[in-house]
């Protein structure tokens, strides 16, 4: 193994597209010797499987179950079988509500294959987009049915869920950033989450300044101010918000 591992090394200093360039720093070393390493274990896998793991890498250090299999577009079986097969290398681990934990390195070091084909990583990050905007309305509507599910999938979620975010306001669609910051705030909210919240509502606030006149969306925000301000015993701008909102209904 260890005369593996140093080929290995050897072989990855340096190599196109792994961010890899053996610099001396003790911290790019340690960086280094971990990515060997688990190119060591992947080797380990059958290479029709090493070669479906790819859109693993869109994933911000694990994801539930059934976003895993709609990403690598496989069946409930094959996506567990793979699942399975990364568990006996000490690559992944089950916690609650069939989420799924990656090791820390393995998500950067497919993301970085995956890149090197532009259309598959296409492709694969539509997948995953779609995948997590699906999960986050879930989550939402859990609060209400399973508040247990949908506080601990939220924690579980929240790095998938916040690049989520980055990727929908990236595309400079506002409405659709504001839909989802909503949401997100409310989960949140419920996570006592206090400084990312924070950040979200900022996102919201912003986007929301994009939208036309009127919308769905800005009527959502308009409301959201609204929950924040009674939530924070701030009645009198509650009461302002609501006047401002209903003027705003009347006139449409």
């Amino acid at each position: 193994t260890t005369e593996n591992l140093g080929a290995l090394m050897a072989e990855l200093k340096n190599k196109p597209g792994t961010g890899i360039k053996g610099n001396e720093t003790l911290e790019s070393q340690r960086e280094f010797s971990l990515y060997a390493s688990l190119e060591l274990s992947l080797r380990r896998l059958p290479p029709e499987v090493r070669e479906k793991l790819k859109p693993l890498g869109l994933f911000q250090g694990g994801g539930h179950f059934k976003n895993i299999e709609y990403v690598l577009e496989l069946g409930e079986e094959e996506t567990g079988a793979v699942v399975d097969l990364l568990m006996q290398l000490g690559l992944a681990e089950a916690m609650d509500y069939n989420f799924i934990r990656f090791h820390p390195a393995l998500c950067p070091y497919l993301l970085e294959e995956l890149r090197r084909d532009q259309t598959a990583h296409a492709a694969a990050l539509s997948r995953w987009d779609e995948s997590m905007k699906q999960l986050s309305g879930f989550l939402y509507e859990q609060q209400f049915e399973n508040a247990q599910l949908s506080a601990t999938l939220t924690a579980l979620e929240l790095p998938n869920l916040v690049c989520l975010l980055d990727h929908v306001r990236a595309r400079g669609d506002a409405d659709a950033t504001v839909g989802l910051a909503t949401k997100l705030e409310q989960l949140l909210r419920n996570l006592g989450r206090k400084q990312l919240l924070a950040q979200v509502t900022a996102i919201r606030e912003k986007a929301a300044g994009e939208l036309p006149d009127w919308s769905h969306s800005r009527f959502l925000s308009h409301q959201r101010n609204i929950e924040e301000l009674l939530g924070r015993g701030h009645f009198p701008g509650a009461h302002r918000e609501a006047q401002s909102l209903l003027e705003k209904c009347l006139l449409e």
